[in-house]
Order: structure tokens, then sequence, then C-alpha cells
């Protein structure tokens, strides 16, 4: 399943100049930190929200002369900030007199061909941006229902987990996923699971068992109010908490339970890899792949992992320098100047100064480079 085939992102963030990057499955984004990799995750799933609440909002038959839809920033969990300015490129969103529009567009794969659904986005002060589609888009209001149906899931890693959780709503389980304590949800996304599909957590089970060793239990409410989800390992003879075992363990976890929470999706993923040693970042990328597929999922992952990097098909990697595209792929036409990958800029090393069939050829060996 393949929903998105690109995404074209103008003023967001770290991106100023449109830039447009491949989606396939999976799709690998690469490259140093603090260049880009999580804000186009960040603008899929921006643009994933702005698709939804203005369908809900105006319907089939929009008002011409009301055509955009508000949104909060506080509604916007999955790409958290504290004033809405922060979404835009350096901040900026008046120049003078004039609102800095920020732009994102999706190729939506809608009735056998691939159509552009753009988003623009203006800033109405520190709480409020108000979004619509784009002139082009209000055309073809098929494509934007269809959008709206995309579900996209954005996971971040693995962070410190506490020795005890309260059940939560899954409200509050998003809040937490967007602020990036997804430890503090990880029995919470375990007993959904569980509760959805006993066969998809024996599936669970039946992995953690062949890559860990261990026997892992089903989750459970206990009299506290909270979650209690155990392990067993050879040579132990009480149960472990999940919280006793290693940061690579409970990423393992995180992945596969989000996976199976989220079937015929979009999944967003940042740094799938983090807290794996080598086998285990190249057994992650491996199922990801594997599940997704079988789910009917696609998958986007931002690394740091030349394991991943090596193990992708060179013509998902994408690498990003500096807010910018490189390695453009070759199935897809130059982008002209206008979508902000000009061929006559000056090269950001002298390794990157060859064509664009040539980058997408070279991309993995470039990328090596910035690890």
């Amino acid at each position: 399943m393949r929903p998105l085939h690109y995404v074209e992102v103008e003023n967001f963030k770290r991106f100023g100049e449109k830039q447009r990057i491949r989606l396939g499955h999976p799709t690998v984004l690469v490259g140093p930190n603090n260049c880009g990799k999580t804000s186009a995750t960040q603008a899929i799933a921006l643009w994933s929200q702005a698709v939804k609440t203005w369908f809900a909002a105006k319907g089939e038959s929009p008002r011409k002369d009301r055509p955009a839809a508000a949104l909060n920033r506080l509604n916007i969990v999955s790409v958290p900030v504290l004033r809405t300015r922060n979404f835009w490129h350096d901040m900026v969103v008046r120049k003078g007199r004039r609102n800095v529009e920020m732009t994102i567009t999706a190729g939506v794969w809608h009735r056998g061909a691939v159509v552009p659904v753009t988003m623009v986005f203006l800033n109405r002060g520190d709480d409020i941006l108000y979004c619509r589609p784009a002139p082009e888009t209000l055309e073809r209001l098929d494509a934007v229902k269809a959008a709206a149906t995309v579900d996209v899931a954005l996971l971040y890693p693995m962070s410190g987990i506490e020795a005890e959780e309260p059940l939560l709503r899954p409200g509050r389980i998003d809040v937490l996923m967007g602020q990036g304590q997804t430890a503090q949800a990880l029995r919470n996304l375990c007993l959904y699971v569980a509760e959805k599909s006993e066969a998809d957590w024996e599936n669970i089970a039946r992995i953690m068992k062949r890559l860990f060793s261990v026997e892992l239990e089903a989750p459970a409410e206990n009299a506290r109010g909270s979650i209690d989800l155990q392990y067993r390992q050879d040579g132990v003879q009480r149960p472990m908490d999940v919280s006793m075992a290693g940061r690579g363990f409970q990423q393992m976890l995180l992945l596969l339970a989000y996976l199976h929470l989220h079937p015929k999706s979009v999944l967003l993923i940042d740094e799938p890899d983090a807290h794996l040693e080598i086998v285990r970042q190249r057994q992650v990328y491996v199922l990801l792949r594997e599940i997704a597929e079988r789910q009917g999922s696609q998958v986007v992952v931002a690394t740091h992992s030349e394991v991943v990097v090596n193990e992708a098909d060179e013509r998902d990697v994408t690498l990003l320098l500096e807010g910018r595209v490189h390695g453009w792929h070759p199935g897809l036409p130059a982008p002209p100047p206008s979508a902000g990958a000009d061929t006559a800029r000056p090269p950001v090393t002298d390794s990157l100064t060859d064509s664009w069939g040539n980058l997408s050829r070279k991309c993995r060996v470039h990328t090596r480079e910035y690890f």
C-alpha cells in the first residue's frame, strides 16, 4: 500500500525553499543532525491533520468566501510547539505587510493516478493558524476527500520508562506520544493491542521471544489503576517488569505495538534504530518493512543508522542536508528551480556535484560521510 507518493514542503521548520521528497515503501530519510529529517515527517503529520480538519469543517461544498479552517496549536498533538510561528521556517510569518504562506503538498494515490493535494497555512497569532486547500486543489475535492481518509501516525523514539504507568485515555496517549514521552504510554499501547486482537499480541510475543529469548506476558490492569506488563527470562524465577528490560528491548516492543495498532496507515517513525545494536538495527528495519506490507501500511523512517541505509533499496533513500533534498530519484523529473532544487546552486560538498541521477545512485555512499 502506498497512499502517498511524495511530499513537497515550503516554509516549514527546517525547509525554506520548496523541497520535494519521494515517498516509497519504505522511505528512508538520512543526513546529519538538524538537517530536516524530523521536520519532513512532522510536515506530513501536519498536512494530514490539516486535511482532516478542513474537510470535517467544510465538507464537499465549501463556501468560496470563507475557504479556510482554524487549527489550534494545542490540538496538533503530533507536532507540539509553544507558538504557531514555530512551524514557520526561521519563525518568519510576515515580510513587511505580506503574510508568509507555508505550504505542504502530498501526492495522493486516487483513482489510479497521483493527485497533488496542497494545504496552505497562515499564521493568526500565537495559538491559531488557518489552513485551506490551494485553489488548484479546491478543483479536486474528490482528492481532498480521499486524502482525509488516509491515516497518518508519527512515532518518536523510546524515552525513559517509569516503574508504574497508569491507565490512560486515547487522547492523553496521543499527547504523550507527540511530546516524545513514548515510554509513558508503552504499557497502554500494549494493552490496547492485546484487547484489540489476541492474535496480534501473540505475534508480538513470538517476535520478542525470537529476538530476546523471553516470554512476554499479556498486559493487564491492576487494582491500583495501573498496568502490569511483565516478561519471563531464563534463569530468573520471578517475572520481571518491562521497566527492568534494556532500552533496546523497550524500543522494539514500542515499535511492534505501534505497528499493530495502526494498520493501513502511513507510519512516520523517527529513529526506529534508537538504542539498538548493529544486528538489531537491521532486524528492526526488516520487521518494519515486512509487518507494514502485511498490514497494508506505508513506512517513512528518519535514521542515523548506516546499517539501515545499507539495508534499504537505493531508490528509497533520500539524503537531506541543511533543509535541502539531495539525490533526487531519477524516476522523477528533475525539479525546476521553483521547487527549491536548482541544479545550478553551489554544491554543499565537493562529493555532491554530480547530476541528479548520479546523486541518487551514489546517495548511499555519500551519506556515510555525515554519520
